[in-house]
């Protein structure tokens, strides 16, 4: 806890992060990159709807 000062009777069993925690972490940390570095995956999913909300708009 060097960022947040001495552990004190609330912080003091605090444990780290377990491998669980970590395989979960690494999941969304892998989904952020690869939605990151791939969008379309994503964005195609709207192509419907903001085609017609912008047809609406006349914009």
């Amino acid at each position: 806890m060097a960022m947040f000062g001495e552990a004190n009777r609330q912080t003091a069993e605090f444990e780290d992060v377990n491998s669980r925690e970590f395989l979960v972490l690494g999941a969304v940390a892998g989904l952020v990159l690869l939605i990151g570095f791939f969008p379309q995956w994503v964005l195609h999913l709207t192509d419907g709807s903001v085609n017609r909300i912008l047809g609406a708009v006349q914009f």
